[in-house]
């Protein structure tokens, strides 16, 4: 697009004039209160109903989320594929991990958390190892 500039009698008054095909949407989607991918994909959808299906969508996952629903942002993308021209997931989202939780937890996913919670890594690091430990626990694929 560009910006029109009009002055009249000392006076300048801009307006933008859109003419590009597509736009670039950025479409923060807060996850805290959600617990299963299917809840952040059904938020992603509803975020973007409004846009139209010729624009870059660029999706940013916000908020805390906790252990159990595990994103997975592969399968994001897999079901937002043709929805847009082109879109992109980015996760700004954080571990939200409850200490007292895990505290007594006598099993191999407690002791492990401890472990890490009790290094001395940065927080960002603690929820990154914390996330590839248990979806390894878990049998899943590790995504470094």
């Amino acid at each position: 697009g560009f910006v029109l500039l009009d002055v009249t009698a000392g006076k300048i008054r801009s307006e933008f004039i859109p003419f590009a095909r597509r736009k670039l949407v950025e479409v923060p989607v807060d996850i805290t209160e959600l617990t299963t991918v299917t809840q952040i994909q059904q938020a992603m959808e509803e975020a973007s109903r409004e846009i139209s299906g010729e624009d870059l969508v660029k999706f940013t996952l916000t908020g805390s989320f906790t252990l159990e629903p595990q994103k997975d942002l592969r399968f994001l993308q897999k079901m937002m594929e043709g929805k847009f021209y082109f879109h992109k997931i980015k996760d700004e989202s954080r571990l939200k991990i409850d200490k007292e939780t895990y505290e007594h937890d006598i099993s191999l996913k407690g002791e492990f958390i401890r472990l890490v919670m009790a290094s001395s890594k940065t927080p960002e690091e603690k929820e990154q190892i914390i996330c590839c430990g248990i979806r390894a626990l878990s049998g899943e694929e590790v995504e470094l």
